[in-house]
C-alpha cells in the first residue's frame, strides 16, 4: 500500500500533455480519507487515479483522482479533476454535457450550497440504464463530482458532495 502511495505521489508531478509543471496538493493520494464519511454513506471508500480524459487534457488537467467503493460495485464515487488554474476547470465542464455522459437526464438544477459553476442532476447510467444521482461543482482549480448510481434520493449524494467539499478544504488549507 505505501509503494502504491508513493506511485501515485510521484505520478502527480508529472504534469498531463501542455499543463504547467506545478505540482497540486489536490493530486496527492486521498487514502484514508481526512474526514469521516457521513453517516449516511454506508460503504468504505478507496482510492483510485485515471488516465484523464481527451477533454480534461485539451484543458490541461493535471490529474484525475477520486474514491470509490469497489465493494458494492462501484456505486458510490467522487472524483477530482485537477486543472492549473480555476478558469480552466470552468472550462472543462462546461465543455462537456451530462447528457454525454449519462444515458438520459431526467432533473437537472443548480446545486444549492456548493461553489459555483455547478449542477445536480438525476438520470439514468449509459451502459447501465439504472438511476444515477450526481453533484457536479467546481472549487478552485478542482472539478468535484459526486455520485451514486442505482438511487433515486439525493441526500446520500448530497452529504456525499459536502463531504468531498470539506476535504478538498483540507487539502488546500483553505480553511
Amino acid at each position: 500500500m505505501r509503494s502504491f502511495a508513493v506511485l501515485v505521489a510521484a505520478l502527480a508531478l508529472i504534469p498531463a500533455a501542455g499543463a504547467t509543471a506545478t505540482a497540486s496538493p489536490l493530486c496527492a493520494p486521498l487514502s484514508p480519507p481526512r474526514t469521516p464519511l457521513p453517516k449516511a454513506i454506508p460503504v468504505r471508500l478507496s482510492n483510485y487515479t485515471f488516465e484523464l480524459s481527451a477533454n480534461a487534457r485539451a484543458h490541461h488537467g493535471l490529474c484525475s483522482v477520486g474514491l470509490s467503493s469497489p465493494g458494492d460495485g462501484y456505486l458510490y464515487s467522487i472524483e477530482w479533476d485537477v486543472f492549473p488554474s480555476h478558469a480552466l476547470a470552468v472550462a472543462d465542464l462546461d465543455a462537456v454535457s451530462p447528457s454525454a455522459i449519462y444515458g438520459t437526464i431526467s432533473s437537472k438544477a443548480p446545486a444549492r450550497g456548493f461553489p459555483a459553476p455547478n449542477y445536480e442532476l438525476t438520470g439514468t447510467g449509459r451502459a447501465s440504464g439504472k438511476p444515477v444521482t450526481d453533484v457536479t461543482f467546481v472549487d478552485g482549480t478542482a472539478l468535484v463530482s459526486a455520485y451514486i448510481y442505482f438511487r433515486s434520493d439525493f441526500s446520500e449524494t448530497l452529504a456525499l458532495a459536502r463531504w468531498a467539499s470539506r476535504n478538498l478544504a483540507l487539502l488546500t488549507r483553505r480553511r
